[in-house]
């Protein structure tokens, strides 16, 4: 049976760069048929299998790099088309540096300095802020929020309550609270807080209070 199939062995593409466009048989005298009803017989065809062999493997070889290309190649198209808008919008106009961009007081002293924002950014997809408590801020109630709050505690120590869990902010800790979540702000320490707050997407200093509530804050 070996011998019948060894006879209708089909050249095998070679798939390596350079390289002749089909496998030939080995001439080596070792390798080469001897007369027929010889013993030898076997040692061609083992040498035939291990051709068919090699170029199976040289073929599977190359279908996965194929494959392989084709996910690199879609990936890098992904990125692509993700980093165009971004790189369209940071080619757009905004300010490289900025002291802020509008003032909000409110009567118990709390005060919030809205450092970016659309007007300085060029774009909305967040609003930086710094925000100031002061020494025995309690309020009674919480309140919720439209978009992602992020605090970063500078200065004092802030009570961050959300849905009815309350966590201690020291400096350099950070807090969230995810849209529509209950929270309330309280100052635990003997100083003012003082964070720094962003919220994503932007548009949350309007939801805080009507634009025209804000004191612009001069250009220097």
């Amino acid at each position: 049976q070996l011998e019948a199939w060894s006879e209708d062995v089909t050249p095998v593409p070679h798939l390596a760069y350079g390289a002749p466009s089909a496998v030939e048989l080995p001439t080596r005298p070792e390798l080469v048929r001897p007369a027929s009803g010889s013993g030898a017989e076997a040692v061609t065809d083992l040498a035939l299998l291990r051709i068919r062999g090699t170029g199976t493997r040289l073929l599977e070889v190359a279908m996965m790099r194929i494959r392989r290309w084709t996910h690199i190649c879609a990936v890098v198209a992904s990125a692509l088309a993700v980093a165009a808008p971004l790189t369209a919008q940071q080619a757009g106009e905004y300010q490289r540096s900025s002291s802020g961009t509008r003032m909000l007081e409110f009567p118990n002293g709390t005060a919030i300095r809205l450092l970016l924002d659309a007007s300085n950014l060029g774009s909305s997809e967040l609003e930086v802020a710094e925000i100031t408590f002061p020494v025995g801020t309690d309020p009674a109630s919480g309140h919720r929020h439209g978009a992602t709050e992020i605090f970063y505690v500078v200065e004092g120590v802030l009570g961050h309550v959300v849905n009815d869990e309350a966590h201690r902010l020291e400096p350099g800790m950070v807090g969230v609270v995810k849209p529509g979540d209950m929270v309330t702000h309280r100052v635990l320490s003997d100083v003012p807080v003082k964070a720094l707050v962003l919220w994503l997407p932007g548009g949350e200093a309007n939801r805080i209070a009507p634009y025209e509530r804000w004191t612009p804050i001069p250009e220097r």
